[in-house]
């Protein structure tokens, strides 16, 4: 849910969070899981944003 916020011009400012997770596996990169991570958060945003979206490695 977007969080609002009073600016003292007039309009509020609303804000949203796209959030990608993906966990550290045995053996892998950190660059690796970021990149997960980072492809995972585009797809929240593709889902219709202000989600979290989990990237399960086994099934990439």
């Amino acid at each position: 849910e977007a969080l609002s916020f009073p600016t003292p011009s007039g309009p509020s400012l609303s804000v949203t969070a796209s959030i990608g997770v993906a966990t550290l596996a045995r053996n892998e990169t950190v660059e690796a899981v970021i990149a997960r991570a980072d492809a995972a958060m585009y797809r929240a945003k593709s889902a219709g944003r202000n989600r979290v979206v989990y990237d399960d490695q086994r099934s990439s």
